[in-house]
């Protein structure tokens, strides 16, 4: 594959970071495209859940992909319809991360659930 001839300067790197901030704000991360290889669409990105601040969404599952303005715009998207949310007094942020926390919550209680389940069909098997 040829390099293609692409200067980076300070501004780009710092707007890398900041929508790299602001995904981590909102509870994604920055991930290549799943569907495209590398040599194919080399400047999309692709945000994912991080960790459990998403918690309705699967940890693979791609939420968005685009060019970095895309995911810029995105973003603005994401933080317009939060502060909607609090003006209108629909969802503060303390709600929202108290929900957030319950869907965690019975995620887990699921996971565990399920392995326990899973832990006395092999016992029962071996006894």
């Amino acid at each position: 594959m040829k390099h293609v001839g692409l200067a980076v300067g300070m501004n780009m790197i710092e707007r890398i970071d900041h929508v790299r901030e602001l995904a981590d704000f909102f509870g994604f991360r920055l991930g290549r495209d799943p569907h495209s290889g590398f040599s194919e669409s080399i400047d999309i990105i692709a945000l994912y859940p991080s960790g459990d601040r998403l918690p309705t969404y699967s940890r693979d599952t791609c939420l968005f992909k685009g060019s970095l303005a895309d995911v810029e715009n995105f973003l603005d998207g994401v933080r317009w319809a939060r502060k909607y949310d609090n003006l209108i007094g629909a969802m503060s942020d303390k709600r929202r991360e108290q929900y957030e926390s319950k869907e965690v919550a019975r995620l887990a209680r699921i996971v565990y659930n399920k392995e326990k389940a899973e832990t006395f069909k092999t016992l029962k098997k071996e006894f």
